[in-house]
C-alpha cells in the first residue's frame, strides 16, 4: 500500500514547481505558492518531514488516517488562527 502511494506521487511530481498540477498539492490563487497539501487515506507510515515547515504559505495540512509520527513544531508555532491541520 505505501509503496503504491510512493508510486503516485513518483509519476505526478514532475520537475520542481509544485504548483504544475501535483498530486495531493494545492497551490494559492497566484499559482506560486503551496496552500494545501492534502495526503489523507494514503496508506502512508514513517515519520512527518520537518521539511513541511518550510511552506511557509501553507494553510492545510491533512494527513489523517495514515500511519505518521513525529512533531510538526515550527508549522504548529506559527498563528494557527490561520491554518488547519488535520493529523
Amino acid at each position: 500500500m505505501v509503496l503504491s502511494g510512493l508510486m503516485v506521487l513518483a509519476e505526478s511530481w514532475e520537475g520542481n514547481n509544485a504548483c504544475q498540477q501535483w498530486q495531493f498539492i494545492h497551490c494559492d490563487a497566484q499559482g506560486s505558492n503551496v496552500a494545501i497539501v492534502n495526503m489523507a487515506k494514503q496508506g502512508f507510515s514513517g515519520t512527518i518531514s520537518p521539511a513541511f515547515a518550510n511552506l511557509t504559505s501553507l494553510r492545510t495540512l491533512v494527513l489523517s488516517d495514515n500511519k505518521l509520527t513525529g512533531w510538526l513544531t515550527k508549522v504548529s508555532e506559527r498563528r494557527m488562527s490561520q491554518r488547519q491541520l488535520l493529523l
